[in-house]
């Protein structure tokens, strides 16, 4: 058990004496505090042996070398040869001192060095008059206790630090009685037969070099060495070197315990952990980490690398793992993925480098866990909580429905009255309300249609740059749908005070900002019992967007504040105490923060902060085709004959050349016949929808050799289709939502005809 590399700063720290830790190159890469006291060095301005040293000399007191002699005989010491050199050495401030230097070289190559100020005269004036006087001197500036003992059992010397090290009586020390130390140093160990062998042998002239591990019974551990030496002129002397590892022993015993319970808490733990080198070699991999991605561990020599195995690169773990230790950054996120066995799962991974002291990275370790069961459990509550809220929304729905019927109702009335009075200008008026009420209900329609619609297992969230004034406005209009029924019932008002800015541009998931916003409009309507003002605001700061949603309501608590991000907790009755919960992990999926303060007298604030982005959108819109005086053939094909026909009479009236059909096969016989330009399809009907027509157009034009028409689907629920959906029928070229204005329709038939390629026959433009 020797001194290690990583010990060497431990070492040197740790000594009585000026000391420092010296590379093979005469780098300095450690001084304790009593060479920084000598020689001002510390830790932020370390020297090299160059610039330390000065001239040198062999310990007789007159300079015969110069600095790069005395450099060479430091760092010609070996582990079991200490070498001794006076030299001048350089201090920070630009002084210089003598000092006697003392070098041993360690397992690790590194250098020990201590040394001594010698004080002024002494090696010019008064040198030593022998090498043993030079020894004694070396002896005082060693970190380890030393003894010397002559063949006969008689002590000839020791420095401080045995004495210290080893508390002997001071009779047997005065007296030189190496029996009696002997006897004393023997009751200390824990086998003193043993230590009896090896004295024995130590004292033997023939024996030259001995090294054992001491254990005492006070706990502590002494290295102990021996080597024969020539003490003077005329007699050898064994010399003994002990070294106390008590604290390194301690420590290496800790680390070994620590292991241990390190692999024991990784088998056992109740998620996957893996670790690798900075090379990529896996190190650990536990079997949870095995059973999540159904990984099957190769068995010969040698251990895998992350890309060696195939579930850890499809997982995106590989990836991860490796961006994690180029950068040096932690990550943390939601990976989708498709087990062996076909399962749709979601793992939460955690990465995080490995550094050592220098903050260079060794590797990395990464925790990841399978969510997928709280995900569906997530998205059930979402589901019950919104079919909860469209039902408290069914009765202002009604009620806004009742209005817009009674503004269609009554300005057609009117219109037919101004048309038996030939009051012609006051029946466009009626008209234009009734096209603006038709307006304003299609838009109450898509907004629940939204509000309510339910993302597939396994699809993908899509990011987007949205303005996050512009979600928050959303969830401000169905947020009084949901709540206009009730409140109207119990007779209570609220009004909102809302002040949105433009520009504060997000990136993520617009549909989930909203659920945040709505979640948080509908805590402030709930902590309003008896009426009051919600304020709602979003503003650039800095570069966060930021969302604040204030009530002058109940407010909160300052003993439940600590709970509201808690799953399932609540202080309301009949609720599912989710919501916040929800909103905390959409926000931290968004990298951003969530934050709650109480107000004065009454109430509350929730605050969302977003990172923002810069815009997306070209500093200048494209100048919109040119589509004024074109007219087009175009095939309808829809099963509702009221919609079909009233649409082909508009667009007709346009100028243009109609198709009309009633199904899917109906409208392929005249597309077989007839030369057509644009094809605009419902999605919903009986037999064949408007998915399959996109596909049979596209084969029915690859078999006739033509150019595929351009292909238009409408839907009354086109903000419900998920991205997969939509992604797997790529012959579609834009996809619109019902209702729609036909100036509108012949507007973007415009742009899809002008932007098309007349000879595309293999596939369409998906929106």
């Amino acid at each position: 058990m020797k001194p290690e590399g990583k010990e060497s700063p431990a070492i040197s720290e740790m000594s009585p004496v000026p000391t420092a830790c010296v590379r093979e190159d005469g780098a300095f890469v450690h001084v304790n505090a009593r060479f920084t006291e000598l020689f001002g060095y510390d830790a932020d301005h370390l020297p090299t042996l160059a610039e330390w040293i000065g001239a040198a000399g062999d310990g007789s007191g007159k300079k015969r070398g110069s600095a790069r002699s005395g450099i060479d005989q430091l760092l010609g010491a070996t582990a079991g040869e200490p070498v001794s050199v006076t030299c001048s050495a350089n201090c920070r401030n630009g002084t210089t001192k003598t000092v006697l230097a003392s070098s041993v070289r360690l397992e690790s190559g590194d250098y020990l060095i201590t040394c001594r100020n010698v004080p002024q005269g002494l090696g010019r004036e008064d040198p030593p008059k022998s090498p043993l006087s030079l020894f004694r001197a070396v002896l005082e500036c060693t970190t380890d206790a030393v003894l010397a003992v002559d063949h006969s059992g008689r002590i000839k010397l020791f420095n401080r630090t045995f004495v210290e090290m080893w508390r002997p009586p001071r009779a047997a020390m005065d007296a030189r009685d190496g029996e009696s130390l002997f006897a004393f140093l023997r009751d200390q160990m824990t086998d003193p037969h043993g230590f009896d062998t090896r004295w024995d042998s130590s004292v033997d002239p023939e024996e030259e070099e001995a090294s054992e591990i001491l254990e005492l019974r006070d706990g502590r551990v002494i290295e102990c060495r021996s080597r024969r030496q020539l003490l003077d002129e005329k007699s050898f002397t064994r010399v003994w070197i002990f070294h106390d590892m008590t604290d390194l022993v301690m420590a290496r015993a800790s680390f070994r315990t620590w292991e241990t319970r390190s692999r024991l808490l990784s088998e056992n733990l109740p998620v996957g952990f893996i670790s690798s080198d900075a090379a990529g070699m896996i190190t650990e991999i536990n079997k949870e980490a095995e059973k999540m991605l159904d990984l099957a561990i190769p068995q010969p020599a040698g251990q895998p690398s992350l890309t060696d195995l195939g579930p850890l690169v499809e997982a995106g773990v590989a990836g991860a793992m490796s961006r994690c230790m180029e950068t040096g950054q932690s990550f943390q996120g939601e990976l989708p993925y498709k087990s062996k066995a076909g399962r749709d799962m979601c793992l939460r991974l955690h990465v995080a480098p490995v550094k050592d002291d220098h903050g260079t990275v060794k590797g990395c370790s990464a925790v990841m866990e399978d969510v997928t069961d709280w995900k569906r459990a997530e998205a059930l509550i979402l589901t019950a909580r919104r079919q909860k809220a469209l039902g408290q929304m069914a009765g202002g729905v009604a009620h806004t429905f009742s209005n817009f019927l009674q503004l269609v109702g009554t300005s057609a009335n009117m219109a037919m009255t101004n048309l038996e009075l030939q009051e012609y200008a006051d029946i466009k008026g009626n008209l234009q309300q009734i096209i603006k009420s038709v307006k304003s209900a299609g838009e109450t329609v898509r907004r629940l249609q939204h509000f309510s619609r339910e993302r597939p297992r396994g699809e993908v969230v899509r990011s987007t740059t949205f303005d996050l004034s512009d979600a928050v406005r959303e969830a401000v209009e169905i947020c009084r749908l949901w709540s206009k029924a009730e409140l109207e019932r119990r007779h209570i008002n609220v009004s909102y005070k809302v002040s949105l800015a433009s520009g504060c541009l997000v990136r993520g998931s617009r549909d989930e900002i909203t659920e945040v916003a709505l979640n948080l409009l509908k805590n402030a309507v709930e902590a309003l019992p008896e009426g009051g003002t919600i304020t709602v605001s979003t503003a650039p700061e800095n570069d966060r967007a930021v969302l604040r949603v204030k009530d002058d309501g109940v407010g909160i608590s300052r003993a439940n504040i600590s709970h509201i991000t808690d799953p399932f907790w609540t202080s309301k009755n009949s609720h599912a105490g989710i919501g916040l919960t929800i909103n905390f992990g959409i926000v931290r999926r968004h990298k951003g923060t969530m934050g709650v303060r109480i107000l004065k007298p009454s109430g509350s604030m929730f605050s969302v902060k977003l990172p923002c982005v810069k815009s997306s959108l070209p500093a200048t819109a494209p100048e919109p085709a040119k589509t004024e005086g074109r007219t087009y053939r175009i095939l309808l094909i829809d099963d509702d004959r009221p919609v079909v026909t009233i649409l082909g009479k508009g667009l007709r009236k346009k100028g243009n050349t109609t198709f009309v059909a009633f199904s899917g096969p109906e409208g392929l016989d005249i597309l077989r016949k007839e030369a057509v330009e644009v094809v605009v399809c419902d999605l919903g009907m009986e037999g064949m929808n408007g998915w399959e027509v996109s596909g049979a157009v596209r084969g029915l034009c690859l078999k006739k050799g033509i150019p595929k028409p351009t292909f238009i689907l409408l839907s009354g629920w086109a903000g419900q289709l998920p991205v997969d959906e939509i992604t797997y029928h790529p012959y579609v070229d834009r996809i619109l939502e019902k209702p729609i204005a036909i100036p509108r329709l012949l507007e973007i038939i415009g742009e899809e005809v002008a932007g098309s390629d007349p000879n595309r026959r293999e596939t369409g433009k998906t929106t």
